[in-house]
């Protein structure tokens, strides 16, 4: 669901319920009809998932409150992600790319707490498979431990079945195979030195398939540069760095990942390139993917945005141009 809010201060009381702002019952009228009480949904609200009243002039001697346009789609939405405490801020980033309006520093804010949990996340995946007592200062300390429990974590993701792995299985990889490509992505994630001979092997993992013709089928790059080695510190600073025009740019690029590049690319893609079948699996993944996917994926956007201004000038023209109704029109314009 993609939509444009803009903020409605500045109005006053009687104004907005001329403006399409929702009386307090028709929002408890949804949550019943949802399967939630009104304790959930205030929950939800102290978490920043659904919008705040607004105080309206009393009906008599009983307070009156008021929501904005969007309340009832952001509660719908918001239902359909099924948030707990845990993933909160990845329900918050997810709102956003669905186009409910959020103010940059509540998604910094929510796309940082993700970014930690993940980097917990991961320490903790690595720490179950060291010897008993190790700690993280010693994961950071000794790296014959490091490895050894890194090639552990490695092995038990190889060994998972389709619907546990951390990836669906669409290409044909032997097991010692698939442990060295699980160990090159989780020394990926780590930040810390990998094997570039396992690159191949990490991208097949990941559903690409280069075959002997790979340059023919568009497949130009190098392995190495499919899966950057990026640490969760490093995408904090980037994201606690990022400004207005940076975050509503990677909202955009989330919005076309998930609304018109897949049918984009598909038409202009090489007959019979993987690519296509590339492109499907990785949406698919997306679809299925944990909440706080959306706030990873943000996170090495703002990346890839920061590198890209030390030689380049963005604008607010070229976030506009990058808008998904913009594209859209754009790609309508070639097929004339």
């Amino acid at each position: 669901m993609m939509r444009d809010m803009r903020s409605q201060s500045g109005s006053t009381s009687d104004d907005l319920t001329t403006n399409g702002w929702i009386e307090s019952d028709a929002v408890l009228t949804l949550a019943r009809e949802l399967g939630l009480k009104e304790r959930r949904v205030e929950e939800w609200r102290s978490w920043g998932l659904v919008p705040s009243p607004r105080r309206a002039p009393n009906v008599g001697k009983r307070p009156r409150w008021i929501h904005p346009p969007h309340t009832l789609d952001q509660l719908r939405a918001a239902a359909a992600y099924m948030p707990t405490r845990g993933t909160a801020p990845g329900t918050k980033v997810a709102l956003w790319v669905d186009g409910f309006p959020y103010d940059a520093a509540a998604i910094r804010s929510a796309i940082g707490d993700v970014i930690s949990d993940w980097q917990s996340a991961q320490l903790k995946n690595v720490l179950r498979h060291a010897p008993p007592g190790t700690t993280e200062e010693t994961l950071a300390t000794n790296e014959a431990v490091l490895s050894l429990a890194i090639d552990g974590l490695a092995d038990e993701w190889a060994r998972r079945r389709s619907a546990t792995s951390p990836f669906p299985r669409t290409v044909r990889l032997t097991l010692p195979e698939r442990t060295r490509a699980m160990r090159y992505l989780i020394r990926s994630n780590l930040g810390i030195e990998r094997d570039e001979a396992d690159a191949v092997l990490a991208e097949r993992v990941a559903g690409l398939s280069r075959g002997r013709s790979a340059a023919a089928r568009g497949i130009t790059w190098q392995p190495e540069t499919s899966v950057p080695g990026v640490t969760p510190t490093l995408l904090a600073g980037v994201v606690e760095r990022a400004d207005d025009l940076a975050l509503a740019l990677a909202r955009n690029s989330l919005q076309l990942m998930r609304t018109v590049l897949p049918d984009f690319a598909h038409a202009v893609l090489p007959p019979m390139t993987p690519l296509g079948s590339y492109i499907d699996s990785a949406a698919d993944q997306l679809k299925k993917a944990p909440i706080g996917m959306w706030a990873v994926i943000a996170a090495h956007l703002l990346r890839g945005t920061e590198e890209s201004r030390k030689t380049d000038e963005l604008t607010p023209e070229i976030v506009a141009a990058l808008a998904p109704e913009n594209v859209r029109k754009a790609i309508a314009e070639l097929g004339r």
